[in-house]
């Protein structure tokens, strides 16, 4: 039994702990307590902030979408105004198709073409008909060669028969004139044939003047036509390879047209194809999404990064086609600024992320009002951690789009 001044002591216990015990473990409870509804209190201000920002981001779609200063879902004029301008998106781009298609045939034709002039060991038959016009063109040459050295013989014998008649109508003159100086008188009919002799003379020089003179122009046409037929096998070979070359640059291009032209007949394909399942959700009333800047030939997105989702952040890693980093010059400037495989932060993520958002949104000429976003692929490396998951997909919807 306690003694009398120790039976305070007794009236104290509580499960056996003093009413000072008791008291601090309640004081503690309630503090855990509401350090718990604090941090509940900072996660929903947080996911309220981030609400807040995809529902300015929306707004902002949706005024650029309707056109209008009192727009609100329920807006028949807006849909319908909208669903018109789908339709006529869908007009203009079944026409691009059209055309793309065209200018796809039209490609394959050419190169066709092209591929069957580079059949016969690669020589294009334009070539070889090129190389058969100037072998002709050289044996043409060489006959015209024949034919100067004929001509050349045939003047060569004109000028020796007219200075053998110069000589001749030269000792007629002299003969002429001896008897002249021993002659008396002349009577009229005598005088009027000496002078016809002095002119058909004369006419005689001006005949070897003008053979000389067609002797040379023939030498020198001689000449030269020697020295094009010695220099055209050099020519026709240098013809020959300059002809290989261009045609098949000319291939190399045909070919690079027609992969633009399909690539850019798949696009358009895709882009109405999915204007058209626009306008299927908005006959059942669902909501729309802005378009995916890249599709294939079946409506499909094609993405551009693979986005790996951690809890210090997002690590990128470009996963764009080929014909997609030379087709958007744009796009692949701004991922040549990002670091593959590197964790960015949200604050960094969000600001590198920013132009390819901004981008997107400008292509309202190819889109329609609302743009086109890019698509990703999403990867959850948070584990367990479902607060960090919802957050770091929210700041991926605020740049990107994408489906899990």
């Amino acid at each position: 039994m306690l003694p009398a001044e120790k039976k305070h002591y007794r009236k104290g216990l509580a499960l056996g702990l003093t009413l000072a015990e008791t008291f601090s473990i309640v004081v503690f409870i309630l503090l855990l307590a509401c350090a718990v509804l604090l941090r509940f209190e900072q996660f929903q201000r947080d996911t309220a902030e981030a609400q807040l920002d995809t529902a300015r981001v929306d707004l902002h779609l949706t005024q650029e979408l309707l056109n209008t200063e009192t727009v609100s879902w329920s807006n028949a004029d807006a849909w319908y105004e909208y669903a018109r301008q789908l339709r006529d998106t869908v007009e203009a781009l079944q026409a691009r198709v059209v055309d793309a298609e065209r200018a796809r045939d039209h490609a394959s034709i050419r190169a066709a073409q092209a591929d069957s002039l580079l059949a016969d060991n690669g020589v294009p038959e334009e070539f070889a008909d090129r190389a058969a016009r100037l072998a002709g063109e050289r044996d043409s040459l060489r006959a015209a060669a024949t034919e100067s050295d004929r001509r050349l013989r045939d003047a060569t014998a004109l000028r020796d028969s007219l200075a053998q008649h110069l000589a001749d109508t030269e000792r007629v003159a002299d003969e002429l004139r001896d008897g002249l100086a021993g002659a008396d008188g002349l009577t009229p009919e005598e005088a009027e044939a000496i002078i016809g002799q002095a002119a058909r003379s004369a006419d005689l020089r001006d005949s070897l003047d003008a053979a000389r003179r067609t002797i040379g122009a023939l030498d020198q046409e001689l000449r030269a036509t020697r020295e094009e037929i010695l220099a055209d096998p050099d020519s026709l070979v240098d013809s020959l390879r300059a002809g290989l070359n261009e045609s098949r640059f000319r291939e190399d291009t045909l070919r690079s047209r027609v992969w633009d032209a399909e690539r850019e007949r798949d696009d358009a394909v895709g882009r109405a194809e999915y204007r058209e399942a626009q306008l299927e959700q908005l006959r059942q009333g669902i909501g729309i999404d802005p378009p995916p800047c890249w599709l294939d030939g079946e409506g499909n997105p094609e993405y551009i990064f693979r986005i790996e989702l951690t809890d210090g952040g997002m690590r990128l890693f470009g996963i764009a086609p080929g014909h997609r980093i030379t087709g958007d010059p744009d796009a692949t400037r701004y991922a040549a600024a990002i670091e593959e495989g590197r964790e960015y932060a949200p604050a960094e993520f969000l600001r590198l992320t920013q132009p390819f958002y901004s981008l997107g949104v400008s292509r309202t000429q190819a889109f329609g009002p609302m743009g086109c976003r890019f698509w990703i692929r999403p990867v959850d490396r948070t584990g367990d951690r479902k607060d960090v998951f919802q957050e770091r997909q929210d700041q991926l919807w605020r740049r990107f789009w994408f489906r899990w």
